[in-house]
């Protein structure tokens, strides 16, 4: 298993993966209609090409023989910053291959995500309230619920938890 930066040479399969990923993990709690038109606007090459182009933007996959099991968007992005304080980043995907789930490759591709921000005071993240497995694992890391916002999958709204964590520990009692 190799967890590495995504280059610009790795678009057209992670977007295939991407797309596979949100499916599996999102398809049986919402309308196919309504997964279809939001994947078909979210889950683009031109959408990827834009946000692996944005400044302050990284993609981390997590690969085996070649075949992407996994992968994680980390970007600057100030939409919570007047919520937290302190330097942040935003972990705005972390997706695996439903055969990778419960093997370990989670724990890698977030311990890669934090080393990453290691010089940044909070990460952090939106995760659908109805995503139990999503919440038990990033409370494993120690993220908590600072607010919530609404997330638009295509017309329909869901709510989103925020939840941030300490990354940078200098200076700071954990």
């Amino acid at each position: 298993m190799i967890i590495r930066r995504a280059e610009y040479s790795d678009l057209d399969a992670l977007v295939n993966s991407a797309r596979f990923f949100f499916e599996s993990a999102f398809s049986a709690d919402n309308d196919p209609v309504v997964m279809q038109d939001y994947m078909n606007t979210a889950f683009t090459i031109d959408r990827f090409k834009q946000e692996f182009e944005e400044p302050d933007s990284v993609f981390f996959i997590a690969e085996e023989q070649n075949k992407i099991l996994g992968y994680a968007r980390l970007r600057k992005n100030p939409e919570a910053d007047h919520l937290l304080s302190g330097s942040t980043i935003e972990l705005q995907r972390f997706y695996l291959d439903p055969s990778a789930q419960g093997t370990g490759l989670a724990d890698n591709l977030m311990q890669v995500c934090l080393d990453f921000a290691k010089d940044i005071d909070l990460m952090w993240l939106g995760v659908w309230e109805k995503n139990p497995r999503a919440l038990k694992f990033y409370a494993r890391y120690g993220f908590k619920k600072f607010s919530e916002h609404t997330f638009m999958m295509g017309h329909e709204a869901q709510t989103d938890w925020l939840m941030s964590r300490r990354v940078n520990t200098a200076g700071h009692s954990s």
